[in-house]
C-alpha cells in the first residue's frame, strides 16, 4: 500500500516537477491554479465534468482496493457484514487489480512525459 500511493498519485507528482522547472515566480500557483481552474472553465463552457471526475478519481480513491469508494459506503450504510466479522483494509487490497489497471500505466507514462518535460526545461533553459 506505501508503494501504491506514490505510483497512483504519479501524474501529480510529474506535474509539480514540471511546474517547478517552468515557472520562475510562484511556482505554487502555476501548479494548483490549472487544477481548479480547468474543471470550472470545461463546466461553464461544455457543460461536462470530465476533468473534475479525472481528478477526484485520482485523489479520492485508489483500484488498489478491491471495492471502490462508493461500494465501502454503501457496505456501510446497508450493513453487509456482520458484527463479529473484522474488516480490515488489508483484506481489501487486490493487487492483480491495481497492477493491471490501465489508468495506473497512464498516469505513470503522463508522469514519464512531465519528468522528460522538467528535464529538458531545466537543461535547456537560458537564464539570461
Amino acid at each position: 500500500v506505501v508503494l501504491a500511493i506514490p505510483l497512483w498519485l504519479s501524474p501529480f507528482i510529474g506535474w509539480f516537477l514540471f511546474v517547478s522547472a517552468f515557472a520562475r515566480r510562484a511556482p505554487l500557483a502555476f501548479a494548483f491554479m490549472p487544477i481548479f481552474i480547468l474543471p470550472m472553465i470545461e463546466k461553464i463552457v461544455f457543460g461536462s465534468e470530465l476533468l473534475a471526475r479525472l481528478f477526484f478519481v485520482r485523489t479520492f480513491s485508489m483500484p488498489i482496493f478491491g471495492i471502490d469508494s462508493e461500494g465501502v459506503e454503501r457496505m456501510f450504510e446497508l450493513g453487509e457484514f456482520e458484527q463479529d466479522e473484522l474488516l480490515t483494509l488489508l483484506g481489501a487490497i487486490d493487487l492483480g487489480k491495481f497492477l493491471g489497471s490501465p489508468s495506473l500505466w497512464a498516469g505513470i507514462a503522463v508522469c514519464a512525459a512531465f519528468t522528460a518535460g522538467a528535464i529538458y526545461l531545466r537543461r535547456y533553459r537560458d537564464e539570461s
